[in-house]
Order: C-alpha cells, then structure tokens, then sequence
C-alpha cells in the first residue's frame, strides 16, 4: 500500500489533548462509519479580573474584559499594565492595559505561549519568555519595544524553564529565575541586555529553590524567596555581594517580594494575603514585624509575581471568578465514511 495525492483537511477542530500530555485527537470512527469527536475545549475556562486594592483592602474594578490574567505589571510611568493571558493549555500572549483609554492591546509576538512581561525603566521595552505551540519545555528570552518597532533581541535559549523578574536598575542586565543549572533546582541569576552572554547564577543552592528575585531602587538589596528552611520565606541579601550575609523578612511563610518605590517597605505573599515589612538601610540592614495588609486574593501560578504596585498604596490584584466552564461539545456523524471518499476520493 501507498499513498498519493494532495493532502485534504476531512475534520477540522477537533479537539486535541494540551502538547504537555499526549497531544492526541479526540475520536474515534465505528465499523459501521459513525464518527464521534469532541470539539472546543474540556478544560474548564478561566475568566478572572483585575482590580486596584489599597492597603485597607478596599477594591477597585478595573474594566478590562475577564480573561485568564497573570503576573500584572505596571510600567514605570504608571500608564499601562503588562499582563500575561492565556488562552488556552498551550498558547497565550502578553497584553497591554492602556489606563487612560481602557483598552486591551495585544504585544505582536507571533503565535505560541509568551508569559512573564517585565518594563524598562523608560517603559519602552518588555523582556518576556516564548514557547512555541509544538511545546516542549525549551524557553526564549527575548527583549523587545512594546509596539513591536525594530528587532526583537534573543538574551537567552535554555531548555530549561526560566522567567524574567526585573530590569536591574543600573540599566545593564536583566534579573531572571528558573532550572538555569539544569533541571534540579531554580536559582537567581543575570543575563546582559544585549545578549552576549548565558545567564550567570549568582549562587547555588544544590538542595533548594530560590525563586522571584527583586533588586532595591538603590540597586543594593536582593529580595528573593527560597524553600531552604522547608517552607518558602523572603530572604534579602546585599548586591551585587550576595556572599555578604543574608536577612529573614518572612515569618511562617511568604514568596514572591516586591520592593515599595522608596525601598522602605517590602511587600511579599503569604498565601491569599499581602504582607508588608518596614525595612530601613540608613547605617546597617534591618527589617521590622511582618504586618497584614489585606486578603482574599489566593496565589495564581507557580512562577512569576502576581500583584504589583508603583506607589506603595495601591496594588493591581487579580481575581477568579466563579463558576468556570468548559467550552466542549460532543459531535455524531452518521455515514462519515461517504463524506470521506466525497473529501478525498481515491485515485
């Protein structure tokens, strides 16, 4: 047997399993010529909002269309929110929220998952990660401008995952977290902006993970959190001498830290809950009490911050909205065989 001639679509959108699992199409063909198959999507949609949240937890919508949102990040003018939305398992893009005119625009990066927006200080640019639709867990780290002019800058190829966390602020290098060793454990480390060399760990911790680094507006404090206790607390250490000794900010608990603009407040997620802790850095580092700021607000994906703020008073948080649904439906057809050799009749 042989085969021969064009190829033809016989059965278009039929639904697939996520390229992560098998990536199989879902039907199947009876002896008699009835065919079933499954179209749209059984995962369950996730629609989720954005709201401004002060420090008395009083909410503020934001009117931007519920969506799958992640790891919000307002730019350095304070004029727009990057956002990772997924569409679904396998693809997703990065979106801008323009605040003044209170519309979504979308980032052209080209199909595939691109997730993990950071801004320039100037707010002109975005580092982002991208994988493409056919999967695998190969990442790019790509600095580009946000209206998609000029080239697009490779910083990083692994085939590990990593996500970008900040733009240091002396304007040279990005600051990044992931399997940068290989795929044991995530560490902390830097890649230069124009792309000249692999990303660097800025150490190793062969039995732990530490994750979401921040560095102070001074540029002389790094944030991080790390489960090297047993349980996921922030930590400061002093940069770029990190050997310098480290800081306990987090009490029974906390990830994902983010500095307040002045330096003097620490901000960090302990589980639904933002907390905030006084720092002051006049002669030597010290930290205060861990203080509750607001809750209600659970934790959204494994990597990446998800909350931001720019003034330390008000924080974009995101969402879930209840009741999810699948988007999937059961489809039967009878004497498919004949609308088989109608499609792609035998030569």
């Amino acid at each position: 047997m042989r085969t021969s001639g064009a190829v033809v679509s016989v059965l278009p959108e039929v639904l697939r399993e996520p390229s992560g699992l098998s990536g199989a199409a879902q039907y199947d063909v009876s002896d008699n010529g009835t065919l079933i198959y499954l179209s749209g999507d059984v995962r369950p949609r996730i629609l989720r909002t954005l709201e401004w949240v002060d420090r008395q937890g009083t909410p503020e919508s934001i009117d931007a269309r519920p969506h799958n949102y992640r790891t919000p990040r307002i730019s350095p003018d304070g004029t727009k929110i990057a956002l990772t939305v997924r569409e679904n398992g396998s693809e997703g893009g990065i979106w801008i929220w323009d605040r003044a005119r209170k519309i979504l625009i979308p980032v052209p990066v080209g199909p595939g998952l691109s997730r993990y927006p950071v801004w320039s200080s100037g707010s002109e640019q975005l580092a982002h990660v991208w994988r493409p639709v056919t999967g695998g867990v190969t990442t790019w780290l790509y600095r580009r401008s946000v209206d998609g002019s000029g080239d697009r800058t490779l910083l990083a190829e692994t085939p590990e995952r990593i996500y970008p966390t900040s733009f240091l602020p002396d304007g040279t290098s990005l600051l990044l977290s992931g399997f940068v060793n290989g795929p044991s454990n995530q560490d902390i480390a830097t890649v230069p902006l124009d792309g000249s060399e692999p990303p660097n760990a800025l150490w190793e911790t062969p039995f732990s993970n530490e994750q979401h680094p921040e560095v102070s507006p001074d540029g002389r404090w790094l944030a991080y959190d790390s489960d090297e206790s047993g349980n996921e607390e922030v930590w400061v250490r002093p940069y770029p001498n990190v050997q310098g000794g480290r800081h306990p900010i987090s009490v029974r608990g906390g990830s994902r830290p983010l500095w307040s603009p002045d330096g003097m407040e620490l901000f960090y997620r302990n589980d639904d809950t933002v907390m905030a802790v006084a720092i002051n850095t006049s002669s030597d580092f010290t930290a205060g009490d861990p203080v509750p700021l607001f809750g209600g607000y659970p934790i959204i994906g494994q990597g990446g911050r998800d909350y931001d703020t720019r003034d330390g008073e008000n924080f974009v948080m995101i969402k879930q909205l209840e009741g999810a649904s699948a988007d999937a439906s059961i489809i039967v057809v009878e004497n498919w065989f004949e609308e088989l050799r109608r499609l792609a009749p035998a030569e």
